[in-house]
């Protein structure tokens, strides 16, 4: 080893000894394998040099796929997601040197609280164990504003060298990072404004900035990779990539331009800083944040110019992302908290700096302890949060049972979610190239009809969404195929796999043929599946076919139900449905009843030969659950709900809603519900709620992501509180006197409905109903 790298190591001990520990973290917390949606398409096109979706990110495929050639361990797929691993924790490593950059006396165990709390923050964490281009966002992030105070330093002592150099690595960290993601820009055009001012003399010497202006025209070159690779018929990549115009809407996401700003009328921007705030809350937790906050106001106390832009990099960064319409504004925010965390370190280590010296060392272990202690809750509920994921195989699991059940040269129409990693295991791995496997856009009159249309049209096609009203309206049988649903050619004849023939007739009316393998036992809080075939033995009527779980103590813990029409069968066809049952993870252990019927739309349930209303199939055993979040709590009477923060309520045994709040200015009442993930999600949840007039004459509706779409629950983890903020408009002149509001959640993909496990609350419907003037504030 010689003199340099020891000297080095010496120096950067404690940066590189915190650095390991968070990269081995990471890749314990890494995720195994092949991953939905935007994941899966980065999976996909490193591997392949394909090109990704608007703005294409070259930079990120060509530094992913020089990584995966390097590292030649694990499959692609992991490659992939340990690529972000990787930048994820050089940028913790560029966070420490531009808070020492700042305060570089005494600043190691500044900088490494600032390292640690951006380290353990839930969203920085969540990128860094997942096929992703924002970890890479990040790391250019921590490199510009270091290149800047570099720059800053040196202008301050005079130093016209660096200055020189650090402008000229500002000039081509600034152009490679809005070059991998636009949104960079504004922090860009913030710096650069800030080196003007800084030293206004450069306006008048071009001399100094040929350097400059070549470090930041050289990255262009990157975007040559986008029409190369259109042109080669790249995965993914259109063709028209090789035109002008092709390239521009694509480099310039030219499709997205309507959602930049999208909330930035007064009306629209106000309603979304609650949710800001709630973001913040969910990264840091509200102590940690207020911390960086008050860090980052101290520094405006020392060097005021350099809080000044690093307060405005916060805040714009931080506007144009809540004013962005997309449904991971949580992510998008990640150049915010690397700002924040630095301007806090910088902060925090030039007061401690200001003291007098028998306070230095008493004043670091007093930050390093205060940080630890707040931070406890928070890195206790992420590792157990992405421990759990790192042992998701639920994708995988979902690609292979569809692979292994499609038609042979059959169509599979999926959504994003889902057909990026049937794609990847596809073209990445060889498997099933003989399916067509089509995106369904959305496109025209609405996504649902987009779906039906592929429903209607393709006999044998296999669909990954269900849409009841307009699939029924096709008229075609759609019965279950692994966990996606198949056009099938007609209701004759249809058989569930390894199905069990039951021949129970209700009424004589309907004979139950078949029925999936059930488990005989299963753990609380899991979900029941399985399969019916029920075959019509009189004329077509409204029917719904019911699955409950019967406990010992006489109460139904779980349940689920399939609706049909008339119109689409006839006498002798056969149905096939599945149900989920969401267990609640609070329900009694021992022997459950699992019970089959069906009812008409009066309610009268049809008998059997027997004269019982429905048919006890099978005990099922229930074990204990796991660790949950909460005891649920309820009033004596239960229902309806008295005071929300007594009694949680949980759905589908996934998410538990644990406060509710409604505010009412003019004709606009604004619901605050509250939710919890009993466990990590890896569905993608929509909240939907209701105003309803105490006679029904009116109702109006809100049916979103949660948070206005910022923090999808494919986000969420147990330990975090989730606002979810409903705006309802109310009729001119209605009376609000007696108005509840109703509130279900159902699957963004198969339109299901989340079970309340409530056996109180799931007697009287589907949704929790909640009198308004009961939580008014």
């Amino acid at each position: 080893m010689n003199n340099k790298i020891r000297t080095f190591l010496h120096q950067r001990w404690l940066e590189l000894a915190i650095a390991l520990i968070f990269f081995i973290v990471y890749i314990v917390t890494l995720q195994p394998g092949i991953l939905p949606g935007d994941a899966g398409e980065f999976q996909l096109v490193v591997p392949t040099m394909g090109v990704a979706h608007p703005p294409g990110y070259p930079l990120y495929i060509l530094l992913g796929k020089l990584f995966t050639v390097l590292v030649p361990i694990g499959d692609m797929a992991w490659r992939v997601n340990l690529f972000s691993a990787v930048t994820s924790t050089l940028t913790l490593l560029v966070t420490y040197w531009a808070i020492q950059a700042i305060a570089p006396k005494h600043s190691k165990a500044v900088a490494a609280s600032a390292m640690g709390i951006l380290g353990i923050s839930t969203t920085f964490w969540a990128q860094a164990t997942t096929a992703n281009i924002r970890s890479l966002t990040a790391l250019f992030t921590a490199l510009m504003v270091w290149m800047f105070i570099r720059y800053a330093n040196a202008i301050r002592a005079n130093d016209e060298a660096t200055a020189q150099s650090s402008l000229t690595w500002l000039a081509c960290v600034t152009a490679l990072g809005v070059l991998h993601h636009a949104s960079l820009a504004f922090i860009g055009l913030l710096l650069v404004s800030a080196v003007f001012a800084l030293d206004w003399r450069l306006l008048t010497q071009p001399q100094r900035w040929w350097q400059p202006l070549l470090a930041g025209l050289l990255p262009l070159l990157v975007l040559l990779y986008l029409p190369w690779r259109g042109n080669a018929g790249a995965v993914l990549a259109s063709p028209s990539l090789a035109t002008w115009n092709g390239f521009l809407d694509h480099v310039l996401a030219r499709g997205f331009g309507s959602d930049m700003f999208f909330y930035i009328a007064w009306q629209d921007f106000m309603p979304r800083l609650p949710i800001l705030r709630n973001i913040y809350e969910f990264q840091f937790g509200a102590s940690l944040w207020i911390l960086c906050l008050a860090g980052l106001a101290l520094l405006f106390g020392f060097r005021w110019r350099l809080g000044l832009v690093l307060t405005v990099a916060v805040l714009l960064h931080s506007w144009v992302s809540i004013t962005y319409r997309a449904p991971q504004t949580v992510e998008y925010l990640l150049p915010a908290y690397v700002a924040l965390l630095i301007g806090f370190g910088g902060g925090v280590a030039l007061f401690i700096n200001a003291l007098p010296k028998r306070f230095w060392t008493s004043a670091q272990i007093g930050l390093v302890l205060l940080v630890a202690g707040l931070a406890v809750s928070l890195l206790q509920t992420n590792w157990r949060g992405y421990r759990t994921l790192a042992q998701d195989t639920s994708t995988q699991a979902y690609v292979a049972d569809l692979l292994a059940s499609a038609p042979e040269n059959g169509a599979v129409f999926a959504n994003w979610h889902w057909v990026t990693p049937i794609w990847y295991q596809q073209t990445v791995l060889g498997q099933r190239k003989d399916l067509n496997v089509q995106y369904v856009v959305p496109q025209g009159e609405s996504l649902a009809w987009n779906w039906a249309d592929r429903v209607a049209n393709t006999p044998g096609g296999v669909v990954t969404s269900f849409y009841p009203a307009e699939f029924a309206a096709t008229g075609k049988n759609l019965v279950p195929l692994a966990d996606a649903w198949q056009v099938a050619p007609d209701y004759n004849g249809t058989s569930i796999a390894n199905g069990q023939l039951v021949g129970e007739a209700f009424a004589d009316r309907w004979l139950l043929t078949e029925i999936s393998a059930v488990p005989s036992q299963i753990q609380a809080g899991d979900t029941l599946e399985l399969a019916l075939g029920w075959q019509s033995l009189g004329e077509p009527e409204v029917i719904s076919f019911f699955v409950q779980l019967l406990g010992p103590d006489g109460i139904v813990h779980a349940q689920n139900q399939q609706s049909y029409q008339s119109g689409p069968y006839v006498q002798g066809d056969t149905l096939v449905s599945r149900y989920r049952l969401s267990i609640s993870p609070y329900a009694p252990l021992g022997d459950h009843v699992l019970i089959i019927g069906a009812v008409r739309p009066d309610g009268s349930r049809l008998p059997l030969a027997s004269g019982e209303e429905f048919l006890r199939l099978q005990t099922i055993t229930l074990t204990a659950p796991p660790a949950s979040i909460a005891t649920q709590v309820r009033t004596d009477d239960g229902y309806p709900i008295q005071t929300p923060a007594q009694q949680y309520v949980t759905l589908g045994g996934l998410i538990t809603l644990t406060d509710v709040a409604a505010t009412v200015r003019d004709n606009m009442v604004t619901i605050d519900a509250s939710w919890q993930a009993t466990q990590p999600l890896t569905k993608d949840i929509v909240m939907r709620v209701d105003l309803v007039a105490a006679d029904g004459s009116w109702r109006a509706q809100s049916d979103f992501i949660p948070a206005g779409g910022a923090i999808p629950t494919l986000k969420w983890l147990p330990g975090h509180t989730i606002h979810d903020y409903h705006q309802l408009e109310v009729p001119a002149g209605a009376d609000l006197a007696g108005a509840r509001v109703e509130l279900m959640a159902y699957d963004h993909f198969t339109n299901e409905r989340l079970a309340i496990n409530d056996p109180w609350l799931a007697r009287d419907g589907i949704v929790i109903p909640v009198l308004l003037d009961q939580i008014r504030k």
